[in-house]
């Protein structure tokens, strides 16, 4: 069973590494390296990589996924966002969504290029 996000065996055991735990800051915490991820979606997405670029970033054995950009400087990841969010507002593009993810603890688990990273050593 589950104690919360930590496992729990049959004799009642929390099987989790308390050091780490007490680094660990979990989805609204800062970046843990300085590092983001900006990604962004709408049926606008072909659009907007002609004009700004970004890869395909594959959620699904499928391939598809949000496009941008990963592991970028956490202010130079802002500054790729604010792009396609000022051509957004323009008009061209209402719908359009954005997301910068500083890369957390949470983040880096659940990364959505599929791969998961952990803590460094």
């Amino acid at each position: 069973m589950r104690l919360g996000d930590l496992p729990v065996d049959r004799c009642g055991m929390v099987l989790g590494d308390a050091r780490a735990l007490d680094g660990f800051v979990g989805l609204d915490g800062r970046s843990t390296d300085g590092l983001a991820d900006v990604t962004y979606w709408s049926k606008y997405e072909d659009t907007v990589h002609a004009q700004f670029g970004g890869d395909r970033i594959p959620q699904h054995p499928s391939g598809s996924g949000p496009r941008g950009w990963l592991d970028l400087p956490l202010a130079e990841a802002e500054a790729v966002a604010e792009r396609p969010r000022t051509w957004t507002q323009e008009g061209p593009g209402k719908g359009l969504m954005v997301a910068v993810d500083p890369h957390t603890d949470f983040h880096r688990f659940d990364r959505p290029d599929g791969t998961t990273h952990y803590w460094p050593a």
